[in-house]
């Protein structure tokens, strides 16, 4: 798993809804049921699900729910929407998805944005849709609702050249895309700073197009100071000539996310209230009261980790190199620790200083 999940619970409480999903397309006993299947590489992704019909009452519909919130909607009807990936991970946009069977639903986050959740349906015998405790990754999907061709029945489906691909989803004219890439993981052990460590590193295809001077995900170093996880994420860019590889303590940017998240989530409380009055403000004050219960907890892990190691960022002149990958790997020599790392065309080493990988205040 690329990043630390995040809970369903904690974004349905920010954004306003009830903690159960909701159906956004509620359809009619015996609705069609539609599969795609498409191969990346050595991996396959297939998704299957029912087919509600789409009437010009839905823009309505979609667009009250998105301004109340409504958590994670359910895709499809009657039963589970379901995404199988089989034969190897596969990056879904930049969250990598190990093999298995998953719960696919969708959830807004923003006026006209969008996002895929995949989830663990380990509800699924007593619910066709999440319930709020699955663990989940939410992939950012690109948003249009204008398109020419109006298709009469929700349709989701892959499409794959070589290692990537795309997945689409069709209602009525609106459309929602996310790229798709097959992904091999390697591991490695290191030493940080006399602490032992385990890296975790992805290579990918990059989908063309694929603006790279944007942080993209590249792999994970697991390790401990002093009994307390500074595991962190490591994120890679082009900066006009140079490589530039960034490192996050996952727990904080995790906990900065869902605040961020939250504080977005306490104006759309504010204005539902306004807009709904005080019918309204006697049920989204319970919710005001558990999102600010969260955003306190993550205040105090932001403050308890505050000497941890985070936003290490190291730099390099890059040269040309193999287009369309990223690909990083780690080795280590009696004098340093390098990363050999390929990104969009460039590639480069970087050499890691390990003195930063200390306890604020402690002896390097």
């Amino acid at each position: 798993m690329s990043r630390p999940v995040v809970l369903t619970l904690v974004l349905s409480l920010v954004g306003g809804a009830a903690v159960h999903a909701q159906s956004a397309a509620p359809a009619a006993q015996g609705a069609p049921r539609h599969s795609s299947t498409a191969t990346l590489g050595a991996t396959t992704v297939i998704v299957e699900h029912g087919q509600p019909a789409w009437n010009d009452q839905r823009l309505g519909q979609l667009a009250q729910l998105a301004q109340q919130g409504g958590g994670a909607w359910r895709l499809g009807s009657e039963g589970l929407t379901t995404l199988v990936v089989k034969g190897g991970p596969v990056f879904f946009g930049e969250e990598l998805i190990q093999p298995g069977r998953y719960g696919f639903n969708l959830m807004p986050t923003g006026e006209n944005q969008y996002s895929f959740v995949v989830f663990e349906p380990k509800n699924e015998a007593n619910a066709p849709q999440m319930l709020g405790d699955e663990p989940n990754q939410l992939v950012p999907a690109t948003f249009s609702g204008d398109a020419v061709e109006v298709v009469a029945a929700m349709s989701i489906d892959f499409a794959a050249t070589g290692e990537t691909g795309t997945c689409t989803l069709a209602w009525g004219p609106l459309r929602l895309v996310a790229p798709l890439s097959a992904a091999a993981v390697t591991t490695a052990e290191i030493e940080l700073n006399g602490n032992p460590a385990k890296t975790t590193w992805y290579r990918r295809a990059l989908v063309e197009g694929t603006d790279c001077t944007r942080p993209r995900i590249a792999g994970k170093i697991d390790f401990e100071i002093d009994g307390s996880d500074c595991s962190m994420n490591v994120y890679v860019m082009i900066e006009g000539e140079q490589l530039v590889a960034v490192m996050r303590n996952r727990e904080r940017e995790t906990a900065e996310a869902q605040n961020k998240t939250i504080e977005a989530g306490m104006a759309r409380f504010d204005a539902l209230i306004q807009q709904f009055g005080p019918q309204a403000e006697a049920q989204i004050n319970g919710m005001k009261r558990q999102a600010q219960r969260q955003q306190i907890k993550n205040e105090l892990l932001l403050e308890e980790t505050a000497n941890c190691p985070d936003n290490l960022r190291f730099a390099t002149a890059c040269e040309a190199g193999r287009p369309g990958i990223l690909h990083c790997e780690v080795f280590q020599t009696r004098r340093s620790i390098n990363l050999e790392l390929a990104l969009g065309g460039k590639k480069g080493v970087i050499r890691i200083d390990e003195n930063l990988f200390a306890l604020t205040g402690s002896s390097p």
